[in-house]
């Protein structure tokens, strides 16, 4: 339809092209930019207040959950020391959600987790719901001698 309105408006057919490809241009700005604004959003949380919330899911050391908190930030985007273990996924989708690459890479994680436990032929850990279940299942993972993290 807007293709018809450009062309017989005297932009012709090329016109017509250009002006569409400028929209959908923009629109992906706008959208990183709201992508942008909405990560700044994220509070940081120290790291001891991080371990903190973390002490009741397991008793692991601080230092590989430490390890682990800053490989979950940089393989999803997080700015360093804004990943909050009480944080649910949609929440972080919403916040870091762009043209679906936050999904691609929890899923890498999420995969992370499950591979090993298909390799030795054990039962799925089950579902994490927050980044502190995250955390603290590819601390297991990797406490019991999977790969490091990258």
């Amino acid at each position: 339809m807007l293709t018809l309105v450009l062309a017989s408006s005297g932009f012709g057919r090329f016109g017509s092209v250009v002006v569409l490809l400028l929209l959908g241009v923009s629109s992906v700005g706008v959208h990183y930019l709201l992508h942008r604004c909405a990560r700044h959003l994220l509070v940081d949380l120290p790291d001891e207040e991080f371990l903190r919330n973390l002490r009741p899911l397991t008793n692991l050391s601080d230092e590989l959950l430490l390890v682990e908190r800053k490989y979950v930030e940089r393989t999803l985007s997080i700015p360093t020391g804004k990943l909050d273990p009480n944080q649910s996924f949609e929440e972080l989708s919403r916040a870091l959600d762009f043209v679906g690459s936050f999904s691609v890479a929890l899923n890498d994680l999420l995969s992370e987790i499950e591979e090993p436990h298909e390799e030795l032929s054990l039962e799925p850990p089950g579902e994490a719901r927050t980044a502190g279940d995250l955390v603290v299942r590819l601390a297991r993972v990797r406490n019991f001698g999977a790969r490091p993290p990258r």
